[in-house]
Formats: C-alpha cells, structure tokens, sequence
C-alpha cells in the first residue's frame, strides 16, 4: 500500500531524500503498483480518492495503477480536476 511506504519514508526523511536525490542523478527508480503510485505527487493513496504528497519525482504527473482489474478509471478523473 502506497500510504504504508510514504508513511516509513516521513518516518526517515534523509531516506526520502536520498531517493530523490539518486532519481536526480539518473539512477533508475521503478516500482510496480504502491512502488509507482509513490512516484507522483500528488498521490492517490489506496483504494480510496485520498489524495497525499508522494516522492513528486515527476512534475505534472498523477500516476495511478490496476485500472481495469480494480475499476480504478474514475478516481483517476477526479484526481484530475
């Protein structure tokens, strides 16, 4: 759950940093489901339309996960607005 990995990473902020700092030096950054629905910022957080600050690796970009499987297409819409 992207909310439990941003909430470890408030926990150590030169944790956070040091991944943001890396991302800025061109080291590669993935994740797949929570892993990238932390790299935006803001950031849907779980299955609901709560909206927290993610990593904000990359600027304008709201990135969302499991649209089809989990009918997630709406809240993306609204996060959009």
């Amino acid at each position: 759950d992207q909310n439990n990995v941003m909430d470890a990473l408030r926990a150590d902020p030169s944790l956070r940093t040091a991944f943001r700092d890396a991302y800025r030096r061109g080291v590669a950054f993935g994740g797949t489901s929570a892993g990238t629905a932390i790299m935006s910022s803001p950031m849907i957080g779980g299955d609901g339309p709560e909206i927290r600050e993610g990593l904000g690796l990359f600027a304008g970009v709201v990135l969302d996960q499991h649209f089809f499987y989990r009918g997630r297409e709406p809240r993306l819409r609204e996060t959009l607005r």
